[in-house]
């Protein structure tokens, strides 16, 4: 009876594990993008995907992220000497705008033609806020949104960022201009000479934001091709590779960052989870790979063929999870069949139990 339990325990896990792997949509991370334009810059800048949400997110008590303590504040008038202004645009103007909590103006009508839009002053470290045909509408920034947008307009105007920049190519071009942001390996800050080689090596490269897919190696680049079967179903098995973690701090709130150095990956916001599959980081380019890690001051990486993570498998096996097995590379359709045939096969094998104990009971 014990047995037959068990393996009624095991279908049901097996089956979740498979439905999970092969019929879940992918979360991907939604946030409002910024762009700054117009003004000295020379072309338009999208913000960072951690500083767009930042800039962006509602305060939300529940939250763990760390986003700015403050919240703008509303003007009744027009300041003056308003200096260069910048065309911002984000969602903030719709929630600034719009009837939520934290909306400044409670009167504002939307509808069709009626797109919120924002010219930001840094001078003054106001917004001032359109809609339609109405008057304008001024509001002040806090403190952290204000260096958010500060930041990228000085480095923008000083050739020092692509138009679509990540979160490491402005914090090294913050460095290169004398303004190196700490980090903390796990609860161990870099020191002087690490962290000016640390900064050296993230600026040494255009950092691209990519998707990345949680594996049981850790992050790794998403392609888009469906995850090997047998990967997918050990990484909810076996859990996901434990990263060393980078803390930013960055004007009075902290980014973490997820280092897989097995894969190479850096992963930002959200954190692949078994909620959330997909998720924004970055690949460090080859090249770069050990000297990065040298510069976290972390024990050497290892060779190549021993970084090829293994996993127990059944009868004391061990299967690599470095490559795929094109032979279990498959839809969603064809992970349902084998969860089907696994779970009759399992619970043929759970009655056949069942009915040899009551045989043994009644003997």
């Amino acid at each position: 009876m014990r047995t037959a339990a068990r393996i009624l325990t095991a279908a049901a896990l097996l089956l979740a594990a498979l439905a999970a792997a092969g019929g879940a949509t992918p979360v991907e991370a939604k946030v409002d993008a910024a762009i700054l334009s117009g003004g000295d810059l020379p072309f338009p800048i999208t913000l960072a995907f951690e500083d767009a949400y930042a800039f962006w997110a509602l305060p939300d008590p529940r939250s763990n992220l760390d986003l700015p303590d403050g919240w703008p504040t509303r003007l009744d008038a027009q300041p003056v000497d308003l200096g260069t202004g910048y065309e911002l645009q984000s969602g903030i103007a719709a929630a600034l705008l719009g009837n939520n909590p934290f909306g400044l103006w409670r009167d504002v009508e939307f509808g069709e033609g009626r797109v919120p839009r924002s010219t930001y002053y840094p001078g003054i470290g106001a917004v001032e806020l359109h809609i339609g045909d109405d008057p304008p509408r001024w509001a002040r920034l806090d403190a952290g949104r204000a260096a958010i947008l500060d930041r990228y307009i000085r480095l923008g105007r000083a050739g020092e960022l692509p138009e679509q920049p990540g979160i490491l190519d402005v914090l090294a071009a913050d460095a290169r201009d004398g303004r190196p942001t700490s980090v903390v390996v796990g609860e161990r800050p870099l020191t002087t000479a690490t962290l000016e080689e640390f900064w050296r090596i993230a600026g040494s490269a255009t950092w691209p934001e990519v998707e990345v897919y949680g594996s049981r190696l850790g992050a790794k680049l998403h392609t888009g091709a469906p995850a090997d079967y047998d990967e997918a179903i050990e990484a909810m098995v076996y859990g996901y590779a434990e990263p060393d973690w980078l803390s930013l701090e960055i004007d009075g709130r902290e980014v973490r960052l997820a280092y897989y150095p097995t894969t190479g990956v850096i992963a930002g916001l959200p954190l692949p989870s078994n909620s959330a599959w997909i998720g924004r980081g970055f690949v460090i380019p080859p090249e770069l790979r050990e000297a990065f890690h040298a510069s976290l001051d972390l024990p050497p990486l290892p060779p190549p063929s021993a970084a090829e993570s293994t996993v127990p498998t059944g009868g004391g096996e061990s299967r690599a999870a470095s490559a795929p097995d094109s032979r279990l590379e498959g839809s969603s359709g064809n992970v349902a069949a084998l969860a089907f045939v696994g779970l009759a096969a399992l619970l043929a094998y759970a009655s056949a139990s069942f009915v040899r104990g009551r045989r043994r009971e009644t003997a």
